[in-house]
């Protein structure tokens, strides 16, 4: 059974804005702080911190990309209940 504990894809965050690289760049260019090795420890872990969030989510309002939270969650217990049960 899965285990449906809810929480945003560290993946699924940085592919909102392309690749690690694509990331790293529009932060830099919209001023936004998050650090190239900051982005591939989140991939890595799969989970992005509470600051880097936030960093997220002003880089999403800035370029009019902004990061609808309750879709990823969703996105991410599906895959995960998906992953648990390929029968259904």
């Amino acid at each position: 059974m899965a285990h449906m504990n809810p929480h945003l894809s560290g993946r699924a965050l940085i592919s909102h804005f392309g690749t690690v690289t694509d990331l790293h760049e529009l932060a830099v260019k919209n001023d936004i702080k998050i650090g190239y090795f900051q982005v591939r420890k989140w991939l890595a872990r799969d989970r992005v911190s509470q600051e880097g969030l936030v960093a997220l989510l002003q880089l999403g309002e800035r370029l009019g990309k902004p990061i609808n939270l309750l879709d990823m969650i969703n996105q991410t217990v599906d895959a995960e209940v998906a992953a648990e049960h390929p029968e259904w």
